[in-house]
Protein backbone atom coordinates (compact mmCIF):
# COMPACT_ATOMS: atom_id res chain seq x y z
CA UNK A 1 0.00 0.00 0.00
CA UNK A 2 1.20 3.51 -0.53
CA UNK A 3 -1.00 6.69 0.35
CA UNK A 4 -1.89 7.78 2.33
CA UNK A 5 0.78 6.82 4.01
CA UNK A 6 0.85 4.74 7.45
CA UNK A 7 0.19 7.20 10.25
CA UNK A 8 -1.73 9.50 8.31
CA UNK A 9 -3.89 11.78 9.75
CA UNK A 10 -5.91 14.86 8.69
CA UNK A 11 -9.33 16.68 9.40
CA UNK A 12 -11.98 16.25 7.42
CA UNK A 13 -13.41 19.47 6.29
CA UNK A 14 -14.00 22.09 4.02
CA UNK A 15 -15.46 21.61 0.43
CA UNK A 16 -17.36 18.21 0.26
CA UNK A 17 -15.41 17.90 -3.32
CA UNK A 18 -12.01 17.83 -1.87
CA UNK A 19 -10.30 14.25 -2.38
CA UNK A 20 -8.39 11.82 -0.49
CA UNK A 21 -6.12 9.81 -3.37
CA UNK A 22 -5.85 5.92 -1.66
CA UNK A 23 -3.13 4.13 -4.05
CA UNK A 24 -1.56 0.76 -3.75
CA UNK A 25 1.06 -1.12 -6.27
CA UNK A 26 -0.27 -3.74 -8.56
CA UNK A 27 -0.37 -7.27 -7.58
CA UNK A 28 -0.43 -8.76 -11.22
CA UNK A 29 -1.99 -7.91 -14.78
CA UNK A 30 -5.16 -9.85 -13.82
CA UNK A 31 -6.07 -9.05 -10.11
CA UNK A 32 -9.17 -7.45 -9.18
CA UNK A 33 -8.96 -5.37 -5.71
CA UNK A 34 -11.05 -4.34 -2.63
CA UNK A 35 -10.52 -1.40 -0.70
CA UNK A 36 -11.37 -2.12 3.04
CA UNK A 37 -11.61 0.65 5.75
CA UNK A 38 -11.58 -0.63 9.59
CA UNK A 39 -12.58 1.00 12.95
CA UNK A 40 -11.45 -1.78 15.97
CA UNK A 41 -10.63 -4.45 13.23
CA UNK A 42 -14.65 -4.07 12.07
CA UNK A 43 -15.30 -3.73 8.80
CA UNK A 44 -17.09 -0.36 8.20
CA UNK A 45 -16.90 0.14 4.33
CA UNK A 46 -15.43 -2.38 1.30
CA UNK A 47 -15.07 -0.96 -1.73
CA UNK A 48 -14.40 -2.24 -5.14
CA UNK A 49 -12.05 -0.78 -7.75
CA UNK A 50 -11.73 -3.29 -10.39
CA UNK A 51 -8.46 -3.63 -11.73
CA UNK A 52 -7.41 -0.25 -10.52
CA UNK A 53 -4.60 0.32 -7.97
CA UNK A 54 -6.26 3.83 -6.87
CA UNK A 55 -10.02 4.84 -5.27
CA UNK A 56 -10.93 8.53 -5.05
CA UNK A 57 -12.73 9.36 -1.94
CA UNK A 58 -14.50 12.72 -1.63
CA UNK A 59 -14.57 14.62 1.73
CA UNK A 60 -18.69 14.12 1.34
CA UNK A 61 -18.29 10.53 1.20
CA UNK A 62 -16.12 10.75 3.91
CA UNK A 63 -17.73 12.59 6.01
CA UNK A 64 -21.21 10.29 5.09
CA UNK A 65 -18.97 7.12 6.52
CA UNK A 66 -17.77 8.76 9.97
CA UNK A 67 -21.78 10.16 10.67
CA UNK A 68 -23.10 6.68 9.93
CA UNK A 69 -20.60 5.27 12.19
CA UNK A 70 -21.24 7.12 15.06
CA UNK A 71 -18.28 10.17 14.89
CA UNK A 72 -19.51 13.35 16.13
CA UNK A 73 -18.83 16.45 14.78
CA UNK A 74 -15.08 17.61 15.97
CA UNK A 75 -14.74 13.53 17.08
CA UNK A 76 -12.10 11.99 15.96
CA UNK A 77 -11.54 8.02 14.73
CA UNK A 78 -9.02 5.60 14.51
CA UNK A 79 -9.10 3.87 11.48
CA UNK A 80 -7.09 1.06 9.75
CA UNK A 81 -7.28 0.28 5.91
CA UNK A 82 -5.80 -2.37 3.74
CA UNK A 83 -6.45 -4.25 -0.05
CA UNK A 84 -6.95 -6.99 -0.77
CA UNK A 85 -6.02 -8.40 -4.33
CA UNK A 86 -8.31 -11.34 -6.27
CA UNK A 87 -6.18 -13.03 -8.96
CA UNK A 88 -9.14 -15.90 -9.77
CA UNK A 89 -9.56 -19.05 -9.16
CA UNK A 90 -9.76 -18.40 -5.37
CA UNK A 91 -6.83 -16.99 -4.67
CA UNK A 92 -6.71 -13.70 -2.61
CA UNK A 93 -3.91 -12.12 -0.41
CA UNK A 94 -3.81 -9.00 1.51
CA UNK A 95 -1.35 -6.65 0.63
CA UNK A 96 2.06 -7.49 2.44
CA UNK A 97 2.30 -3.86 4.19
CA UNK A 98 -0.98 -3.34 5.59
CA UNK A 99 -3.01 -2.76 7.60
CA UNK A 100 -2.10 1.24 7.16
CA UNK A 101 -3.41 3.52 10.19
CA UNK A 102 -5.35 6.51 9.23
CA UNK A 103 -7.02 9.21 12.02
CA UNK A 104 -9.62 11.48 10.93
CA UNK A 105 -11.06 14.10 12.85
CA UNK A 106 -14.79 15.27 11.48
CA UNK A 107 -14.94 18.82 10.80
CA UNK A 108 -17.94 20.87 9.20
CA UNK A 109 -18.01 19.95 5.38
CA UNK A 110 -20.28 21.70 3.09
CA UNK A 111 -21.65 20.69 -0.18
CA UNK A 112 -23.53 22.29 -3.47
CA UNK A 113 -26.93 23.16 -2.29
CA UNK A 114 -30.41 24.64 -3.99
CA UNK A 115 -32.56 27.58 -3.62
CA UNK A 116 -35.87 26.88 -2.75
CA UNK A 117 -38.48 29.93 -2.12
CA UNK A 118 -39.36 32.58 -3.53
CA UNK A 119 -38.89 30.01 -6.62
CA UNK A 120 -36.48 31.70 -9.40
CA UNK A 121 -38.69 34.49 -11.27
CA UNK A 122 -40.65 35.51 -8.31
CA UNK A 123 -42.21 38.83 -8.82
CA UNK A 124 -43.98 40.74 -6.01
CA UNK A 125 -45.00 44.05 -4.72
CA UNK A 126 -43.70 45.47 -1.40
CA UNK A 127 -47.13 46.97 0.08
CA UNK A 128 -49.10 47.30 2.57
CA UNK A 129 -48.58 46.33 6.15
CA UNK A 130 -44.95 46.72 7.05
CA UNK A 131 -44.97 43.74 9.43
CA UNK A 132 -45.45 41.40 7.03
CA UNK A 133 -43.23 39.17 6.32
CA UNK A 134 -41.35 36.85 3.03
CA UNK A 135 -39.77 33.84 3.87
CA UNK A 136 -36.85 32.99 2.48
CA UNK A 137 -35.54 29.02 2.53
CA UNK A 138 -32.51 27.10 0.75
CA UNK A 139 -31.39 23.42 1.49
CA UNK A 140 -28.90 22.69 4.39
CA UNK A 141 -25.36 22.95 2.86
CA UNK A 142 -24.13 20.63 5.81
CA UNK A 143 -24.53 18.56 9.04
CA UNK A 144 -21.67 20.42 10.82
CA UNK A 145 -21.53 24.26 11.84
CA UNK A 146 -22.46 25.86 8.39
CA UNK A 147 -23.14 30.03 8.73
CA UNK A 148 -25.19 31.46 5.61
CA UNK A 149 -25.92 34.85 4.19
CA UNK A 150 -28.49 35.39 1.89
CA UNK A 151 -27.36 38.23 -0.73
CA UNK A 152 -29.29 40.55 -2.90
CA UNK A 153 -28.13 41.64 -6.08
CA UNK A 154 -29.17 43.57 -9.23
CA UNK A 155 -29.21 41.75 -12.25
CA UNK A 156 -25.82 41.37 -13.99
CA UNK A 157 -24.14 41.62 -10.91
CA UNK A 158 -21.47 38.78 -9.46
CA UNK A 159 -22.27 38.60 -5.76
CA UNK A 160 -18.85 40.29 -5.30
CA UNK A 161 -20.72 43.96 -3.91
CA UNK A 162 -23.78 42.63 -2.91
CA UNK A 163 -26.44 45.31 -2.49
CA UNK A 164 -27.49 43.52 0.39
CA UNK A 165 -26.40 41.01 2.85
CA UNK A 166 -28.04 39.48 5.52
CA UNK A 167 -27.57 36.15 7.58
CA UNK A 168 -29.41 34.04 7.80
CA UNK A 169 -32.34 33.48 10.93
CA UNK A 170 -30.63 32.32 14.38
CA UNK A 171 -27.54 34.06 13.90
CA UNK A 172 -26.53 32.46 10.29
CA UNK A 173 -27.44 28.90 11.79
CA UNK A 174 -30.52 28.77 10.10
CA UNK A 175 -31.35 27.60 6.39
CA UNK A 176 -33.96 30.38 6.02
CA UNK A 177 -34.46 33.56 6.39
CA UNK A 178 -37.44 36.41 7.82
CA UNK A 179 -37.68 39.61 5.96
CA UNK A 180 -40.38 41.91 6.84
CA UNK A 181 -41.70 44.27 4.22
CA UNK A 182 -40.88 47.68 5.88
CA UNK A 183 -36.71 46.65 5.48
CA UNK A 184 -37.43 45.26 1.94
CA UNK A 185 -39.19 48.82 1.17
CA UNK A 186 -36.07 50.41 2.89
CA UNK A 187 -33.87 48.46 0.23
CA UNK A 188 -35.78 49.67 -2.28
CA UNK A 189 -35.74 53.28 -0.97
CA UNK A 190 -32.30 53.00 -0.96
CA UNK A 191 -31.81 51.62 -4.29
CA UNK A 192 -33.73 55.33 -5.57
CA UNK A 193 -36.65 52.77 -6.55
CA UNK A 194 -40.05 55.52 -7.14
CA UNK A 195 -43.41 54.06 -5.74
CA UNK A 196 -44.88 51.96 -8.30
CA UNK A 197 -41.94 51.21 -10.33
CA UNK A 198 -39.71 47.88 -10.23
CA UNK A 199 -36.12 46.35 -9.95
CA UNK A 200 -34.88 43.27 -11.55
CA UNK A 201 -32.59 41.58 -8.77
CA UNK A 202 -31.05 38.49 -8.33
CA UNK A 203 -30.36 36.70 -5.13
CA UNK A 204 -28.25 33.71 -3.31
CA UNK A 205 -27.32 32.25 -0.61
CA UNK A 206 -23.26 32.18 0.80
CA UNK A 207 -22.25 28.75 2.91
CA UNK A 208 -19.09 29.26 5.15
CA UNK A 209 -18.07 26.13 6.90
CA UNK A 210 -14.43 24.44 7.41
CA UNK A 211 -12.69 27.42 6.26
CA UNK A 212 -13.98 27.04 2.50
CA UNK A 213 -17.01 28.76 1.24
CA UNK A 214 -19.85 28.05 -1.59
CA UNK A 215 -22.66 30.12 -3.29
CA UNK A 216 -25.92 28.48 -4.55
CA UNK A 217 -27.39 29.09 -7.75
CA UNK A 218 -28.75 32.31 -8.19
CA UNK A 219 -32.62 32.86 -8.43
CA UNK A 220 -34.33 36.06 -10.53
CA UNK A 221 -36.07 38.16 -8.39
CA UNK A 222 -38.85 41.20 -9.51
CA UNK A 223 -39.65 44.00 -6.88
CA UNK A 224 -42.24 46.71 -7.43
CA UNK A 225 -42.47 49.25 -4.54
CA UNK A 226 -45.81 49.94 -3.32
CA UNK A 227 -47.20 51.92 -0.64
CA UNK A 228 -46.33 50.72 2.91
CA UNK A 229 -49.44 51.61 5.57
CA UNK A 230 -49.43 52.60 9.23
CA UNK A 231 -45.83 54.36 8.41
CA UNK A 232 -44.82 57.78 6.94
CA UNK A 233 -44.00 57.05 3.61
CA UNK A 234 -39.97 57.84 3.55
CA UNK A 235 -38.76 59.82 0.59
CA UNK A 236 -35.35 60.65 -0.74
CA UNK A 237 -34.35 63.76 -0.38
CA UNK A 238 -31.57 64.80 -3.11
CA UNK A 239 -30.77 67.88 -0.74
CA UNK A 240 -28.90 64.54 1.59
CA UNK A 241 -25.27 64.13 0.82
CA UNK A 242 -23.83 60.85 1.95
CA UNK A 243 -19.97 60.51 1.93
CA UNK A 244 -17.34 58.68 1.81
CA UNK A 245 -19.84 55.79 0.18
CA UNK A 246 -18.26 53.19 0.59
CA UNK A 247 -17.38 54.34 3.93
CA UNK A 248 -14.31 52.60 6.37
CA UNK A 249 -14.31 54.72 9.46
CA UNK A 250 -16.45 57.67 9.36
CA UNK A 251 -19.45 58.98 7.25
CA UNK A 252 -20.21 62.58 6.87
CA UNK A 253 -24.15 63.30 5.88
CA UNK A 254 -24.73 67.14 4.82
CA UNK A 255 -28.07 68.73 4.53
CA UNK A 256 -30.66 71.07 5.93
CA UNK A 257 -31.13 69.48 9.07
CA UNK A 258 -33.26 72.26 10.56
CA UNK A 259 -36.29 70.93 12.54
CA UNK A 260 -34.48 67.36 12.39
CA UNK A 261 -35.78 65.49 15.48
CA UNK A 262 -33.47 62.45 15.22
CA UNK A 263 -30.63 61.20 12.67
CA UNK A 264 -30.27 57.41 12.41
CA UNK A 265 -28.20 54.43 10.92
CA UNK A 266 -30.51 51.42 9.97
CA UNK A 267 -29.12 48.13 8.73
CA UNK A 268 -30.54 46.11 6.56
CA UNK A 269 -32.96 44.06 9.07
CA UNK A 270 -34.51 47.63 10.16
CA UNK A 271 -32.05 47.25 13.31
CA UNK A 272 -31.18 51.07 14.42
CA UNK A 273 -27.08 50.53 14.74
CA UNK A 274 -27.15 54.65 15.69
CA UNK A 275 -29.27 56.91 17.24
CA UNK A 276 -29.04 61.16 17.42
CA UNK A 277 -32.13 63.10 19.13
CA UNK A 278 -32.63 66.51 19.36
CA UNK A 279 -29.62 67.56 16.97
CA UNK A 280 -29.14 71.14 16.36
CA UNK A 281 -26.11 69.89 13.89
CA UNK A 282 -26.62 72.80 11.41
CA UNK A 283 -25.77 71.25 7.94
CA UNK A 284 -23.03 68.39 8.39
CA UNK A 285 -22.37 65.82 10.93
CA UNK A 286 -19.94 63.26 11.12
CA UNK A 287 -21.29 59.89 12.41
CA UNK A 288 -18.50 56.66 13.28
CA UNK A 289 -19.49 53.29 11.77
CA UNK A 290 -15.91 51.61 12.74
CA UNK A 291 -18.12 49.23 15.35
CA UNK A 292 -20.63 48.46 12.22
CA UNK A 293 -19.94 45.36 10.31
CA UNK A 294 -19.59 45.37 5.96
CA UNK A 295 -22.71 45.58 4.44
CA UNK A 296 -25.39 48.12 3.31
CA UNK A 297 -26.88 50.68 6.09
CA UNK A 298 -29.54 53.46 5.58
CA UNK A 299 -29.14 57.23 7.36
CA UNK A 300 -32.75 58.10 8.25
CA UNK A 301 -33.33 61.74 9.30
CA UNK A 302 -36.82 62.47 10.57
CA UNK A 303 -38.66 65.11 11.71
CA UNK A 304 -42.86 65.38 12.06
CA UNK A 305 -43.43 66.32 8.43
CA UNK A 306 -41.34 63.62 7.36
CA UNK A 307 -38.48 61.45 7.13
CA UNK A 308 -35.10 61.48 4.47
CA UNK A 309 -33.39 58.04 3.90
CA UNK A 310 -29.77 57.86 1.84
CA UNK A 311 -28.11 54.38 1.85
CA UNK A 312 -24.38 54.15 2.11
CA UNK A 313 -22.15 50.83 2.42
CA UNK A 314 -19.57 49.94 5.05
CA UNK A 315 -16.59 48.55 3.27
CA UNK A 316 -13.14 48.05 4.65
Amino acid sequence: MLTPADGTTYTNQGLGSQEINVTWTSAGANATYTWTLFASGTPIVSLPTGTDTSLILDFATVDAVLAANGISLNGSASLTWDVEADLGGGNTFLAFNGDFSLGIVRGTVINDFDLLTPPDGFAATIQGDPTQTVEVIWNSASTGNANYTWLLDVQGGDFSNPVVTVPSNNSGADTSLTLVFATINSVLVGAGVQPGNAIDLIWTVKVKGGGDSLLANEFNLELTRGVITSTTEISVSDELKVYPNPATQFINVAGNFNGAENISIIDVTGKVRDFVMNTNTGNNIELDVTNLPNGLYFISISSNENTAIKSFVVNR
